[in-house]
């Protein structure tokens, strides 16, 4: 038995805002780790030979 096509109705309204991240969230989140070396200027070498990140894992697992 075949169906008869009809076009899509909308189930439910949109909301105004769509919250993926909810501002109570960021409330509730405790202090976050910030490593030594987000106080200096970024240098490319650093970046490239990816001692930012040996330096993060280090402070990371330290604190």
């Amino acid at each position: 038995m075949h169906k008869v096509w009809s076009r899509a109705e909308p189930t439910r309204e949109c909301k105004d805002t769509h919250d993926i991240f909810p501002k109570d969230l960021l409330k509730q989140q405790p202090s976050t780790f910030v490593p030594s070396y987000e106080k200096d200027e970024p240098a490319m070498s650093l970046l490239l030979g990816w001692e930012y990140g040996r330096l993060w894992l280090k402070e990371h697992k330290e604190s």
